[in-house]
């Protein structure tokens, strides 16, 4: 049985590149993979070919008009993307296609789903991923979809794929017996029990990485995304997370990561490494403990991660900034103490004032997301956070305008104040998109001016901190391996030289506004 894995395209719709590795689907892959019966391969449908010339870097002032060249797409049957689809579809010729499905994908992976099923019209699609597990019951009303796998998605989907492994008629008796899954008989809906969670995640192979599409897509780095936990304890009023993960942590060995980065090293040629943890420093002792033996290993590795600035401290940063990590991100959200309490962030700005004043100390990279168009926020909500982002130093700005997720605290705000229809139109909900108007004390023309003077800012002020040190660095790193593999000197220096032009440019477009 063929089985095709795809995550679908969104910003190489806008014409935005991304080449980032799956690391989900990869995890289902070497589930399925370990089936001999089964031919399970990915499909990273977001990595454009190098052809394409997309940027990797875009003003924030220009992507907000980009979304809806991605709308606009998902009208267009004859797009380039939509055609390499098909094909890789056509020729692949899978009896199955697993999707994973985010709400901004929501457009593109119905898409996929019409394309499959025209190929094939036997061909079973399955959705996985956290828009379809929140929001199954709609999801299951499309034709094109045929099974939801909800929340941890490995052993309900390889229960299922055994299952039609197996039975060659009637195999529906044998459905609910699956814990985790949603589907559909005869039009009715039916919504198994949830699973447990997987309790030791070690005994889950590493993500398989080999039985790609188009592997020659990605950069070096691309393939140094690792994930050491799973699972979220906090209470974010916009975020999905506590609805997948009911607030349950788990943690894989520490053994088991360094056995992985070392795998990652010896396989990929690369140094580089991403940790994409919801919060990567949340348990403390442990966190000390991976840092310190990556310097015991002498791993000498560059790597970033995600955290929460509550779990920052003067110790964990030094000791993290000596084991190799160059970046952090970190969720600020809003300036507002009373937005920030509205949200249920958890955090104050005087936590954040002392997490950026640790991080400037040992000279440590980071980016700060903040989040504006909240429902209940006003003019003076967003003055607060523009002020607060001003007065941070040496931060690079991730900007966001609040979407709201299905079945999240702040979207049933939202609909309470009849913001969102009772059939939203799922395309038009991304974090950088113009449509999104959620706000009950702010008229969405002077919202539309409030992003732009934002963007404006923040498009400036990441320009000025483009850390060409951190490439350098990388690549030295990196030397070893390079030396011993020509073709990536070669391709390093083409994506460094790239960033390093992109940067020349926005300084020099920069200072001719300054010069005005």
């Amino acid at each position: 049985m063929k089985i095709l894995l795809v995550n679908p395209p969104f910003q190489r719709l806008k014409g935005i590149a991304q080449t980032y590795f799956p690391l989900g689907l990869g995890y289902l892959c070497a589930v399925l993979s370990s089936d001999k019966r089964v031919d399970a391969m990915i499909y990273n449908a977001e990595t454009p070919n190098f052809s394409e010339r997309l940027p990797f870097h875009i003003k924030y002032q220009d992507m907000l008009n980009l979304h809806n060249r991605y709308i606009n797409s998902l009208q267009d049957d004859h797009h380039y993307v939509w055609q390499e689809i098909y094909e890789v579809i056509k020729d692949f010729n899978p009896d199955i296609v697993g999707i994973s499905v985010m709400t901004a994908k929501y457009g593109s992976s119905l898409k996929i789903s019409k394309i499959a099923k025209s190929v094939n019209k036997n061909c079973k699609v399955i959705w996985g991923g956290p828009h379809a597990t929140v929001d199954s019951e709609r999801v299951l009303e499309n034709n094109a979809v045929d099974f939801v796998v909800r929340g941890e998605g490995e052993i309900t989907l390889k229960d299922l794929i055994d299952l039609l492994v197996e039975s060659k008629d009637n195999f529906r008796d044998d459905l609910s017996r699956i814990n985790g899954l949603s589907y559909k008989i005869d039009s009715k809906v039916f919504h198994n029990p949830d699973r447990a969670f997987i309790e030791d995640l070690d005994t889950l192979a590493f993500p398989e990485k080999e039985k790609v599409f188009f592997s020659n897509r990605y950069l070096p780095s691309s393939w140094g995304d690792i994930i050491t936990s799973r699972g979220c304890p906090f209470n974010c009023g916009y975020c999905s997370a506590p609805n997948i993960w009911t607030y349950k942590v788990r943690y894989r060995s520490i053994q088991k990561i360094l056995e992985e980065i070392d795998a990652i090293i010896s396989k990929y040629n690369t140094k580089e490494f991403y940790f994409w943890d919801d919060n990567l420093t949340l348990n403390r002792d442990r966190t000390l403990k991976f840092c310190r033996l990556l310097k015991q290993n002498r791993m000498r590795i560059s790597w970033g991660c995600t955290t929460r600035v509550d779990l920052l401290d003067d110790l964990i940063v030094k000791e993290m900034k000596q084991a190799g990590c160059s970046y952090i991100s970190i969720g600020i959200e809003t300036g507002s103490d009373r937005i920030l309490k509205n949200i249920h962030k958890g955090i104050s700005l005087e936590e954040v004032n002392l997490a950026v004043n640790l991080l400037n100390k040992y000279r440590l990279k980071y980016e700060a997301f903040f989040m504006v168009g909240f429902p209940e926020e006003t003019q003076e909500d967003i003055k607060q956070t523009v002020n607060f982002m001003k007065q941070l130093k040496n931060a690079k700005i991730c900007l966001s305008i609040f979407t709201p997720y299905p079945c999240t605290e702040q979207y049933e705000i939202a609909r309470r104040y009849k913001l969102i229809s009772e059939s939203p139109d799922w395309s038009q909900f991304s974090h950088q998109s113009q449509a999104n108007h959620f706000m009950k004390y702010i008229t969405q023309e002077q919202f539309k001016k409030n992003i732009e003077e934002i963007s404006s800012w923040v498009d400036k002020n990441n320009s000025r901190n483009i850390d060409l040190g951190r490439l350098f660095w990388n690549a030295c790193l990196n030397l070893d391996l390079l030396i011993r593999k020509p073709k990536l000197i070669i391709n390093k220096f083409k994506t460094l030289s790239v960033l390093i032009s992109h940067k020349a440019k926005v300084l020099f477009r920069f200072a001719q506004g300054r010069a005005r």
